[in-house]
């Protein structure tokens, strides 16, 4: 018999071949998780303050929070000791004694945050886990599955939060590369990367993209991870990537991302710069803002079109000449998340927007679409008071149910699938007619 958690369909023929079980029977459960609530962001200037914030904003709840080094793991866990939050560090460079005690300690006690490598994996079976955060991202969508999975065992709701950029890619092709794993395995690792940050920066449902990875169909939106909640708006970056290849190419792939930007701004600065002043795309970029091009690059290195090198001052060159002649011939779209407007909206403005969308994804107009809106912005207040997020309080699909079912009292109300006896206890003081 041979029992796995995580294994795409490769790997499932992988196993037949390998322990000569083509005839054998299989038995493949879905890999959904209904009560993970994920969400994948790109790294800010300071993504370390980013990822105390999401601590603080569940102050007394369990996690664990995954970084890719021991100094990082030191790092996090003393900075969130300094803020008062019980931060524990646990990797393989700790004594034995130590590690056991600290596995102890977070299976014990209710607000632990566990701050680890991968070393504090196989041994977690805490089932009140209700965050896991990658501080920095994991090696495969595998490797992401069952890491985020350790959260919510109870099968109560439990987020996960992954934080990433295209130095963690750098860094997974770096360690592939490194590795005494054959050339042919390497190839798998660094494809198998590459997937793993087309996932995390792309523009589908996540539970829906891991569950169709692992060969799943008929898959359906979840309708609560970010992709869901809260769309994000895609353009054709087709030609935007072709000039930034081609500049790539002029600049005879020998410089790293910072230089190629400022030549598609048309900017020089160093002798480097001048040299290549005189080429053809020199300034071809100057229409759009810096950080639009920033995306591009990080977006064609997530898909693989280009690579970078994995020294301490990384290179760009072409990584899948194919994929650029079909760019170039526009026979291959590149489309890629609409960058972020600079211009300010009031917090009722981004609110009021949000739950139009919501109202609009959930099938309702007129009246019952103002209804919708009208409880998320009740579920709103709500999750404000009690201090947790406004899924915790009541999943849109909940409040989609309550506005076609419109309750004319409790007994109707907790007929409502995602109404339990609890919830409909907590809703009765504030509980009118539909």
């Amino acid at each position: 018999m041979a029992v796995t958690a995580t294994a795409d369909l490769k790997t499932q023929a992988d196993i037949r071949t390998q322990l000569r079980l083509e005839h054998a029977k299989s038995f493949i459960d879905s890999f959904d998780r209904p009560n993970l609530v994920l969400s994948a962001e790109r790294k800010s200037t300071k993504p370390q303050d980013r990822i105390y914030d999401l601590v603080r904003a569940r102050r007394g709840k369990s996690g664990i929070i995954y970084a890719a080094t021991r100094d990082n793991v030191d790092k996090t866990a003393a900075a969130l000791q300094a803020l008062k939050v019980p931060a524990l560090a646990y990797h393989a460079g700790l004594d034995a004694g130590l590690r056991a005690e600290r596995q102890h300690k977070f299976q014990e006690e209710d607000d632990v945050v566990m701050v680890a490598t991968i070393a504090f994996g196989m041994g977690v079976d805490k089932p009140d886990v209700r965050y896991v955060i990658h501080a920095d991202s994991p090696k495969s969508i595998e490797a992401y599955w069952q890491e985020v999975g350790r959260g919510g065992r109870d099968g109560e709701t439990a987020e996960g939060f992954c934080i990433y950029s295209a130095s963690d890619l750098r860094r997974s092709v770096m360690f592939a590369n490194q590795s005494s794993a054959t050339e042919q395995v390497k190839a798998v690792q660094i494809k198998k990367a590459r997937q793993l940050f087309a996932y995390l920066d792309g523009l589908t449902c996540r539970r829906a993209g891991v569950r169709r990875y692992f060969g799943e169909e008929g898959v359906e939106p979840c309708g609560v991870c970010d992709i869901c909640t809260d769309p994000p708006v895609s353009i054709d970056a087709t030609e935007l990537a072709a000039k930034a290849i081609s500049a790539v190419m002029r600049m005879d792939q020998r410089v790293g991302r910072g230089r190629v930007v400022n030549h598609l701004l048309g900017r020089t600065g160093d002798g480097l710069d001048e040299q290549y002043a005189t080429r053809t795309t020199f300034g071809i970029g100057a229409d759009q803002p810096e950080p639009i091009w920033r995306n591009v690059i990080e977006h064609l290195l997530f898909e693989g079109v280009l690579s970078e090198g994995d020294d301490q001052r990384p290179t760009l060159s072409i990584g899948d000449d194919e994929a650029v002649r079909a760019i170039f011939r526009k026979e291959r779209a590149i489309r890629m998340r609409e960058a972020a407007k600079n211009t300010p909206r009031s917090k009722e403005d981004r609110r009021a927007s949000r739950d139009a969308k919501g109202a609009v994804k959930a099938g309702f107009s007129g009246a019952d679409g103002k209804l919708f809106e009208a409880l998320r912005s009740w579920r709103r207040d709500a999750a404000q008071t009690q201090g947790v997020p406004p899924y915790v309080v009541l999943h849109d699909a909940t409040l989609a149910a309550i506005v076609s079912a419109k309750p004319c009292d409790l007994v109707d109300l907790g007929k409502v699938p995602g109404i339990g006896e609890a919830k409909l206890k907590s809703m009765a003081p504030r509980f009118s007619p539909l």
